[in-house]
């Protein structure tokens, strides 16, 4: 008897081909990204100016804070007067350098600012370092009446680091035209002053809604009568505290 042949079938191990992409994957996939990027960079952007609003505020709180300080260490009076920049009108946005960061120059006898600087009516005058001289133990000298009086002058400023990188990048408005920051214990202003801060950028397109409402928030710092320096979101006609 003949023994059985079983054909066998050998089994081959094929190894799966790669095809790379359809032309529908391709488009799918492309079709993703654009829309990603669509989304994202608006928001990047919008992020990054949102930031540079932020840092300039509290740039500019800081710099209040140690104002409202030297003016109580000094026993000193000083008026912010926005009146004598160009054009200027409460409420309405500057560039922030001419409205906070004008800066003075010092001479022999004296604290000169321009007549456009808010802090002009803030000069130091020689009628200031004679009575230094007369009163004040700690000064034995014209010389050395001068130099104080140029040291404390000059460590009055409106912002705490002058020409950041923020400062080119946001618009400042004011809506007072005055304020006089006093030493504690003396007679209470009769007013405020609120320095609005918002992006140069709130008016891409990237930074409207749909609706024409801004996605960028303005900012807001205000020193109130009594000499209290807080900041906070300006909503509608307040600035409201974070």
């Amino acid at each position: 008897m003949k023994p059985q042949v079983h054909n066998v079938q050998k089994r081959s191990k094929h190894r799966p081909i790669n095809k790379g992409f359809t032309l529908l994957e391709l488009i799918v996939v492309s079709a993703i990204v654009a829309m990603t990027t669509v989304w994202t960079i608006p928001e990047f952007r919008r992020g990054i100016a949102q930031a540079q609003v932020d840092r300039y505020t509290r740039n500019v709180e800081s710099g209040l804070f140690s104002f409202r300080a030297r003016m109580g260490a000094f026993k000193e009076s000083c008026k912010i007067d926005f009146g004598n920049i160009p054009s200027f009108q409460t409420g309405q946005y500057k560039d922030a350098a001419v409205m906070l960061e004008q800066q003075a120059a010092l001479t022999s006898t004296q604290l000169t600012r321009s007549a456009s600087d808010p802090l002009h009516q803030c000069n130091y005058t020689s009628d200031d370092i004679n009575d230094l001289i007369n009163d004040s133990s700690e000064v034995n000298s014209q010389n050395e009446a001068v130099q104080r009086v140029q040291e404390v002058a000059a460590s009055v400023r409106l912002v705490e680091r002058l020409n950041s990188k923020e400062s080119q990048k946001v618009n400042v408005a004011s809506t007072a035209q005055t304020y006089t920051f006093t030493p504690p214990g003396t007679s209470i202003n009769a007013n405020s002053m609120t320095l609005l801060i918002k992006a140069k950028a709130a008016n891409q397109a990237w930074a409207q809604k749909s609706d024409g409402t801004n996605r960028l928030v303005t900012r807001c710092i205000e020193a109130s009568g009594n000499g209290q320096v807080f900041s906070g979101t300006w909503t509608g006609s307040r600035c409201q505290s974070n």
